[in-house]
């Protein structure tokens, strides 16, 4: 009999896909390939799910192969299938934006948080910086 991966083992493959994506061996194309795999096997994707995709994303935004756009479709498909985004999802964009320069998105995406009731935290502000930095 055919053993099916659970969520717990796809979210474990999708946080492979973005630490290879740190590393520059992996793509967005690799995360969005796990994600379809899970649709495969009927496995609905978590927010841990769509966190680490964002991570890829961000990881690749560190090699100018994606950006801010493609983390804002991430963060409104999480939306779309009923989750909510956390304070990794948004820290996710806000280090998109350190690794772009993307400063003039840095306030907008500290006030969204903050109207879903999420408290920015270190990390938060320390991405917010890195980016200032970057663009300066």
């Amino acid at each position: 009999a055919e053993v099916a991966p659970t969520v717990q083992v796809m979210n474990s493959m999708m946080v492979l896909v973005a630490n290879a994506a740190r590393h520059g061996t992996a793509s967005l194309q690799d995360g969005v390939k796990t994600l379809a795999l899970m649709q495969t096997y009927a496995i609905t994707p978590n927010v841990v799910t769509y966190n680490s995709l964002l991570k890829v994303v961000a990881s690749a935004a560190g090699r100018g192969l994606s950006g801010l756009e493609e983390a804002r479709k991430i963060l409104a498909r999480i939306d779309a299938v009923g989750l909510k985004p956390d304070v990794i999802s948004y820290n996710s964009l806000l280090d998109v934006c350190s690794k772009t320069g993307d400063v003039q998105e840095i306030h907008p995406i500290l006030d969204e948080m903050v109207a879903r009731g999420l408290q920015p935290d270190l990390l938060s502000y320390t991405s917010a910086l890195r980016a200032v930095s970057k663009a300066a």
